[in-house]
């Protein structure tokens, strides 16, 4: 928090809980991840903008079926939200499996376990056994 205040860190993560604690002058942006479980939880959370007679600014991620929780916002605030709709995204495609490796790409590919050997047993380390 120190650090946050003494501006050598620039971005502050906070539960509702923290946020309700934090008395920080020069907050310019608070973003709300998802809404809060409480209306007037939000409340508490944009509050650290905007003090002292500054401007700030709150932006909040919802879904479409979480309209009914941004209106009870609006209520307790008693004012109405911009509602800005993002563009859909297309789905991610999974990466290709990693199938080679450049430290191996050139030896020629050989049979056996992942030790090699073709499953020729090998005495391990230095201890053989005398007959």
């Amino acid at each position: 928090m120190d650090g946050f205040k003494s501006g050598k860190f620039r971005v502050l993560v906070a539960t509702d809980i923290a946020a309700r604690g934090i008395d920080v002058t020069g907050i310019s942006l608070v973003v709300n991840f998802d809404l809060p479980d409480n209306p007037e939880d939000y409340v508490h959370r944009i509050g650290r903008t905007g003090r002292a007679g500054l401007l700030g600014r709150a932006v909040s991620f919802a879904t479409p079926d979480q309209r009914g929780d941004i209106r009870m916002i609006e209520r307790i605030i008693r004012k109405i939200l911009p509602i800005v709709a993002l563009p859909v995204l297309p789905p991610r495609r999974a990466a290709a499996p990693h199938t080679t490796s450049f430290e191996y790409a050139d030896r020629p590919f050989r049979r056996g376990g992942y030790r090699g050997g073709g499953g020729q047993a090998k005495p391990r380390g230095s201890f053989r056994r005398q007959r």
